[in-house]
């Protein structure tokens, strides 16, 4: 009965602060500016009052923060009933208070009041305009595209960037760790690019070679692995079937152009020629699948282009923009190390630590594995 008795109570009075904000008074503690009159209204304080329609006008000219705003309004002897300053956070709060111009905010829903307005709403309108606009946006950092990517050899720490005379960029050691050698190195950014160029020629494999590993390669896949031999053998049989029934479908074709045969009879045989075709694709579909990916002719053919492929990146490296600069860079390095304005170490990434051991160990039989 005890609990009954406190959760109709709760009812009660949540029922009565609802109808008294729907009735347009506030059921709460007056926000500054206000006061509550100790009998259910809301009045206007005046001497506040004047402070936050002058917050509220100064801001809404868009020459005024709200710290400006917190401590001009100081300055004049606005403080709190305790005597304390109105900090930015406040001021911020009150600039967003919607009662000021009669409007109440109760529950996610907004009700006429029947207070006394301090502001209209045109006024608070134009502070929420003017509280979107940046006033005092931060000053933007020059982006420098290669930024992060390079480690001082000597002390390794990153090299960092800088533009002189509203132009040129270049890049340097921070130093961050002491004195070192490399601070006072600058490189051109246009020498920059040329260097991390290089990083392409450490993946390169001569084109022979990559042409002989490919044939070999090739041979073992079909001589190497009988069951790989017999399900390419099955496959090529397929395609000489197909082909023979597309012959066939042709030659049907020009029988009933000549009218050797009648449309009915064309339509038949046609539609059977059809099934017979779809049928020997399912099973070249089936075979393909039965056969092992890694062992795939497709296989074969794009590990030849990733072998062949660092010199075609290396061109279009100084093609792209310096942003996709940086992304083909960050996508194959871990780490490039500068020293005395020249590559002195490269971490790659998988699978391009693989490609470029293998540049570095031209062995035939280390390649082909």
């Amino acid at each position: 009965m005890a609990n009954q008795y406190i959760l109709d109570l709760s009812k009660n009075v949540k029922r009565g602060i609802q109808t008294k904000i729907e009735k347009g008074l506030w059921p709460n503690l007056a926000p500054i500016g206000y006061y509550n009159d100790g009998k259910g209204g809301i009045v206007v304080d005046r001497t506040r009052a004047k402070y936050v329609k002058r917050i509220f006008e100064l801001y809404s000219t868009g020459e005024y923060t709200a710290r400006e705003l917190a401590n001009l309004m100081y300055e004049e002897k606005f403080r709190s009933r305790a005597g304390y300053k109105y900090h930015k956070s406040k001021i911020y709060k009150m600039l967003n208070e919607s009662f000021y111009c009669g409007l109440m905010k109760f529950h996610g829903k907004v009700y006429e009041g029947k207070h006394e307005r301090i502001i209209t709403r045109e006024l608070f309108e134009k502070c929420q305009m003017a509280m979107q606009i940046k006033q005092h946006p931060k000053r933007k950092r020059i982006y420098f595209p290669f930024s992060g990517l390079m480690v001082c050899d000597v002390c390794g720490c990153l090299l960092t960037a800088t533009r002189k005379e509203n132009k040129y960029v270049y890049y340097y050691c921070t130093g961050a760790r002491g004195n070192c050698s490399e601070h006072k190195h600058y490189i051109k950014q246009e020498d920059i690019i040329k260097t991390l160029a290089e990083v392409f020629d450490h993946l390169v494999v001569p084109k022979e070679l990559v042409e002989e590993m490919d044939r070999n390669s090739r041979e073992l896949l079909i001589n190497g692995n009988p069951a790989i031999q017999a399900n390419l053998e099955a496959k090529n049989n397929i395609i000489s079937d197909i082909k023979i029934l597309e012959s066939r479908k042709e030659e049907l074709f020009n029988l009933l152009l000549d009218k050797a045969i009648s449309k009915d009879d064309y339509s038949i045989k046609e539609a059977m020629i059809k099934k017979n075709i779809e049928e020997l694709n399912d099973n070249i579909k089936r075979l393909e699948n039965e056969q092992p990916v890694e062992l795939t002719e497709r296989t074969l053919e794009l590990t030849k282009e990733l072998f062949l492929s660092p010199k075609k990146q290396k061109k279009a490296f100084f093609k792209v923009s310096l942003d996709d600069k940086r992304k083909i860079l960050s996508g194959l390095l871990w780490k490039i190390s500068i020293a005395n304005k020249k590559l002195a170490k490269i971490k790659f990434k998988e699978p391009f630590d693989i490609l470029a051991n293998c540049a570095e160990n031209r062995d035939i039989d280390k390649l082909r594995r």
